[in-house]
Parts: structure tokens; C-alpha cells; sequence
């Protein structure tokens, strides 16, 4: 059975603005065919979003920091030392990159530089977790 309905445009773009700023999230990870080397991260990922699911932010990123080990070990990216930036390769830079991103996996509450006690909220871990997918797409 299909059942379609009619709406007038205008009514539907009123609605639409009535919801105004909306919360919502969206995420898309890579789901590499089995045996690539993206595959093992992908399934961290899947892990990540469990926990984000279950409110667990912990998890999430702990979820999220073993796929960016995934990505290190696979990536073939060099590691930059003490290059300056100017000199750096593709690679070297990217490395960069999933060390920063793997610094903002530190799990419970820890004090930062400046002494202050701090915990990753759930905001922070979906941008670990979108950060890290793009990642993955690039090992694939």
C-alpha cells in the first residue's frame, strides 16, 4: 500500500522555519570493503558511535583513538621530526593532523595546561569521530 500525500509548498517552507535552529547531528563513516585497509578502523568508528549512542563519551573516544592507532599503523605517512611546515610532505602533514586529533582523545576528566580539571563533551567526541572518519578515507 502507498499512500502519498500533497502538500502546498509554501505551507511545507513555513513549517520548515518554524522548527528553527534544530539540533542534529550527522555523521557519515566509511565502510571499506572487508580486507582494505580502512575496513578495521571503520568497524573502531562503528564502536565510537555506539558509544555516543549510550552516552558513554568515554567510550566514544576511546572507540575514535583506536581507529586513529589503525590509521597510523596503515597510512604510510611519514613522520615530519622537526621539519619546518614549509617542508613537510602530503604525508608528513597529515601526520600531524592524527596527532592532533588523537590528543583530543584523552579520556576522563584531566587537568589541562593550565591546572583546571576538564571533560570531553559529547559535541567533542562526535567531532573526534567525524575528524578521524575523514581520515580513514584517505588509507582506503
Amino acid at each position: 500500500m502507498r499512500l502519498r500525500l500533497e502538500i502546498a509548498e509554501d505551507h511545507w517552507l513555513k513549517e520548515l522555519e518554524g522548527l528553527g535552529r534544530s539540533l542534529g547531528v550527522e555523521m557519515l563513516l566509511p565502510f571499506p570493503v572487508p580486507g582494505r585497509p580502512g575496513h578495521k578502523a571503520a568497524d573502531h568508528l562503528l564502536e565510537a558511535q555506539r558509544g555516543l549512542r549510550e552516552d558513554d563519551i568515554d567510550g566514544a573516544l576511546s572507540g575514535a583513538r583506536r581507529a586513529l592507532e589503525h590509521v597510523e599503523r596503515h597510512s604510510g605517512w611519514g613522520r615530519p621530526g622537526k621539519k619546518p611546515k614549509r617542508e613537510r610532505d602530503v604525508g608528513e602533514r597529515w601526520t600531524v593532523i592524527r596527532k592532533a586529533i588523537e590528543e583530543q582523545t584523552t579520556v576522563g576528566a584531566r587537568p589541562d595546561a593550565t591546572g583546571k580539571t576538564f571533560a570531553h563533551t559529547r559535541a567533542d567526541a562526535e567531532t573526534v569521530i567525524a575528524l578521524t572518519a575523514a581520515l580513514v578515507r584517505l588509507i582506503d
